[in-house]
């Protein structure tokens, strides 16, 4: 591929970046004829790995139907590299809600009364594109919530927004339970990757390191090819081993969300190794 910044990808005028990483990037776009405005993604080298990779998440993507699951609206080819333009999504994240809810509760700015999950990401201040939103939430491990949401020293469970908090947990899980029960596994769940419209509705997004499944239980992934990969904070045991994946990764990393979302901190912090460490312990 060319060093040279793209400015068009099959018919979408390239505006400008709107995120990268190891395994591809997005583009904000525009498409020539209609205007509609959509993400571009496509990968960054022609590695075998990263070509695979991305089929495999336009397959997928083009599997799925569902409000809870961000949207392709057209796929193909540019100089022989694959891409898709996907809904172009503004607004908040699931980071950035742990954000504005923790933020406010420690320095004792948090409103009163009970908030919707829309309410709570309509308060967030800062505007989350698709293309992704580094999760930066850190803390010590090994407090936890008890009966009256509160844990001392004036802290209380998901800085007092617990029912909202379980509320929305509960939607990102009726949206996992399609997309396993169409045999696809995410495997990179994060507050990153879960937007928040302003209905409040949970959309997942980014499907860089999605696993299809043999069945529609989301059991028995095994591809050699697919090095260990993730994000640490909430990865499960079996994805730091390499071993057989199936479903249930996906509900460890969501159990991991929200132990932060409720505590305030991640489960385990430190090192590579040491959050790794945690998790297999």
């Amino acid at each position: 591929m060319s060093s040279e910044p793209l400015s068009q990808i099959g018919p979408y005028r390239l505006t400008h970046v709107m995120g990268k990483g190891g395994m591809g990037v997005v583009y904000a776009g525009e498409h020539l004829r209609t205007g509609m405005r959509a993400a571009v993604k496509t990968v960054t080298s022609v590695e075998l790995s990263k070509l695979s990779q991305i089929r495999r998440e336009i397959r997928s993507l083009a599997r799925l139907s569902h409000p809870g699951v961000v949207v392709i609206r057209d796929h193909g080819m540019n100089d022989g590299v694959p891409w898709y333009a996907m809904e172009q999504l503004r607004g908040s994240t699931l980071a950035d809600l742990f954000d504005r809810l923790w933020v406010a509760h420690r320095n004792g700015t948090d409103s009163e009364g009970s908030k919707t999950s829309a309410e709570m990401a309509t308060d967030v201040d800062a505007t989350a594109e698709i293309g992704g939103v580094p999760d930066g939430s850190a803390g010590a491990a090994g407090e936890t919530a008890d009966d009256g949401y509160a844990f001392g020293a004036g802290r209380k469970a998901a800085a007092g927004h617990l029912p909202e908090v379980l509320s929305l947990a509960y939607r990102i899980c009726e949206i996992l339970s399609y997309v396993h029960g169409e045999g696809i596994v995410h495997r990179d769940l994060k507050p990153a990757n879960i937007f928040i419209r302003s209905d409040g509705l949970p959309v997942l997004v980014d499907f860089g390191l999605v696993s299809e499944t043999r069945d529609a239980v989301g059991r028995e992934v095994a591809d050699p090819a697919q090095r260990v990969s993730g994000s640490p904070p909430y990865m499960a045991p079996e994805q730091i081993t390499g071993d057989v994946l199936d479903a249930r990764c996906d509900l460890y990393a969501l159990g991991c969300m929200r132990y932060q979302l409720v505590t305030g901190v991640l489960p385990f912090t430190g090192t590579r190794s040491q959050i790794f460490n945690g998790h297999l312990e």
